[in-house]
């Protein structure tokens, strides 16, 4: 499992986003986002903060966008709050060698 270099994990229902996104910080960090099947590749990002970003990616949208939706992919959040950019791509960087 891909969560080695991640902290924390947080589970996702599609059904109520609300619930898993107001318990995110607001911090940098590095986060991965999981569907229903572990063997499927993650969605791997690196944010400034971590609640604003995820809340643009798993929020339903209203009318039409161009914007990236998964709220209806994902079923788990695994982040780790950083205190560097270095430290993020860092980290980064190991998740994604070892997907």
């Amino acid at each position: 499992m891909l969560t080695q270099g991640l902290a924390l994990t947080l589970p996702f229902d599609p059904s109520n986003p609300e619930e898993a996104l107001r318990q995110l910080p607001t911090r940098q960090a590095v986060f991965a986002l999981y569907g229903e099947s572990e063997a499927a590749e993650p969605y791997i990002g690196v944010t400034p903060d971590l609640r604003r970003r995820l809340q643009r990616l798993l929020r339903p949208a209203t009318g039409q966008t161009k914007r990236l939706q998964l709220v209806s992919r994902v079923r788990r959040i695994a982040w780790q709050e950083t205190g560097s950019d270095f430290e993020s791509l860092l980290i980064q960087f190991d998740l994604l060698q070892n997907v």
